[in-house]
């Protein structure tokens, strides 16, 4: 079915006093939302839209949504590349988990019921189908304000509940022709942010505004919680 840290390790010192290690704190990550076109949502954003998750339901029942400029962008993300996708939809979120970017993407529901009912009538679903295989492409789509783009033949999977849409997308050529459906693209590996504590108040380079503690980023920067921007103990 579907499947809906490192710290650093090393010492630093400032102006000869020692930083980091022992005192850099691990917190719990908050998944951040890529963006990937004008559709794509921020956490903060993302919002319950039982209306728009009805009317992609309604879409299994035969009901047909034209595709707009959003829709057709969102669209294009899960077919037009050959590694594929797994998406996610419910009342509650859109989803998208991409072969070639380990990400989740958020995006707004309101695009679930043009991106199913184009879906479903290039598979040629029947109404009332809640279990959908089939091989789709090539294909040009064309949509009102975007440009038209195409895509090679992909073999898509499609299983919906009253709760729930699962679609799976992978590249023809490469997905078995049987109709079990292939392993889920594994989900982002989301590291545990840092932080390096300092013994006495110090200025960010950039705003000057004094902290105990700053994110530590991987490469050694450090972030200001104030003004969100990096810079390196290097540069004091």
């Amino acid at each position: 079915m579907w499947v809906d840290s490192a710290t650093t390790a090393g010492r630093l010192r400032w102006r000869g006093v020692a930083v980091g290690a022992k005192n850099s704190r691990p917190i719990p990550s908050v998944t951040g939302e890529c963006e990937l076109g004008g559709q794509a949502m921020r956490n903060s954003e993302a919002e319950k839209d039982s209306e728009s998750f009805a009317a992609a339901l309604r879409t299994l029942e035969g009901q047909r949504y034209p595709l707009d400029g959003g829709a057709s962008k969102v669209l294009r993300f899960m077919l037009e590349r050959p590694e594929g996708c797994d998406a996610d939809i419910s009342a509650d979120r859109f989803e998208i988990r991409f072969g070639w970017h380990p990400a989740r993407h958020r995006y707004y529901l309101r695009t679930a019921p043009a991106i199913l009912s184009q879906v479903l009538t290039l598979a040629g679903a029947p109404s009332g189908q809640r279990r959908v295989h089939a091989t789709i492409g090539p294909a040009t789509m064309h949509a009102a304000q975007f440009p038209a783009w195409s895509f090679a033949p992909r073999r898509i999977w499609l299983e919906a509940s009253l709760s729930s849409i699962a679609i799976q997308v992978r590249n023809a050529s490469e997905a078995s022709a049987s109709a079990t459906e292939p392993p889920p693209i594994p989900p982002p590996i989301e590291l545990a942010p840092s932080f390096l504590d300092f013994p006495s108040p110090f200025p960010c380079l950039h705003c000057s505004t004094t902290a105990l503690k700053y994110r530590h980023l991987h490469d050694g920067a450090l972030v200001c919680g104030a003004c969100g921007r990096s810079f390196r103990l290097s540069d004091a």
